[in-house]
């Protein structure tokens, strides 16, 4: 320990103040942690590849997974196309190949199969998930904690809804008594699903007041 010029001893300002100018140093970092965006963006980016109505290949090689949405899928595995799958993956075709878009990212920037999730831009200014489902070629699918477009993408699924374009124009499914979902998840269920079993989330009435409120069919029993 040092020492004064009158003798007295010195304490280091490290040991005196250290715990509390550590904690002082932490709290900063957590609050200009908790004040970025929520998302970042990437521009630009051009598309080599269009895979189907919610998912293409970058130049890079990157794949891409519109986020924030779900189309019909084509056929795989000897399951049929669904109900316009080719449609939903033509217009993504003529709105992106070979064109330059920007990638805008929420919470999660990757899925489990390393896909980039991102919401999509045209040049002009166009949001690519958005005009699928305004179209009526796509339905919000939206999973925590990626929900930053959430209200404006249900906003344009109910526009499509109301006017009875794609999807919404194709006849009622035979429906079930009611459907259940899960407390924390946007899914909606047959009553019989596994999936569903012990949910206490909110009951529908029918299959539209489930997409009415933004949740998607669960991709096991397709209620």
């Amino acid at each position: 320990m040092a020492l004064s010029s009158a003798g007295t001893r010195i304490r280091p300002t490290a040991r005196r103040f250290g715990p509390r100018l550590w904690g002082l140093v932490l709290l900063w970092a957590l609050v200009l942690a908790l004040a970025q965006p929520a998302f970042t963006q990437e521009k630009y980016a051009r598309v080599k590849a269009v895979f189907d109505g919610d998912s293409v290949v970058l130049a890079s090689g990157s794949g891409v997974r519109y986020l924030g949405i779900d189309c019909p899928e084509l056929a795989r595995d000897r399951v049929p196309d669904m109900d316009l799958a080719r449609e939903a993956a033509a217009f993504n075709r003529s709105l992106v190949l070979g064109k330059l878009v920007s990638l805008e990212f929420d919470r999660e920037k990757k899925d489990r199969y390393e896909r980039l999730l991102a919401y999509v831009y045209l040049k002009d200014g166009r949001f690519v998930n958005g005009l699928l489902v305004e179209e009526g070629l796509a339905w919000v699918y939206t999973k925590r904690p990626n929900l930053k477009m959430r209200p404006r993408l249900i906003e344009l699924q109910r526009k499509a809804i109301t006017a009875k374009k794609g999807l919404w124009a194709l006849p009622a499914k035979a429906t079930e008594p009611f459907y259940r979902a899960g407390k924390n998840s946007f899914i909606f269920h047959r009553p019989s699903c596994t999936a569903a079993r012990g949910a206490r989330g909110r009951i529908f009435k029918n299959r539209m007041e489930a997409f009415w409120q933004g949740y998607s069919p669960c991709r096991s029993c397709n209620p």
